[in-house]
């Protein structure tokens, strides 16, 4: 492995690490992906907010039927090397606003 490519994956489970300290996900603490699955439930709620965290600055993509089971519509949310600590903060904080799916004092390591 090359020094850089080292550097990029520790960079990425720092990242997916402060992530996961702040939302609750499914995939909470698994390293072996960069996609984190935001559980909101219903389809038209799900949109809504993935348009209003587009408006606050963040892309993420609405997931709903048939691509997940019906009831299980969600944001999915790919965390990138190149994310800053300081956009992932303002990210988490978006969803923590509109989902309310901060994970408790307690959860975080």
């Amino acid at each position: 492995k090359s020094p850089l490519l080292r550097e990029l994956q520790g960079k990425l489970r720092q990242n997916l690490a402060l992530f996961d300290s702040r939302i609750v996900t499914e995939e909470k603490g698994g390293d072996s992906s960069s996609i984190r699955m935001v559980l909101i439930g219903d389809e038209v709620r799900t949109s809504e907010i993935s348009g209003e965290i587009f408006r606050r600055g963040f892309y993420t993509s609405p997931v709903f039927f048939p691509v997940v089971e019906r009831g299980k519509a969600g944001l999915r949310v790919m965390i990138r090397a190149d994310n800053s600590a300081r956009d992932i903060e303002a990210f988490c904080d978006a969803v923590a606003d509109l989902v309310g799916k901060e994970a408790p004092a307690e959860a975080i390591a």
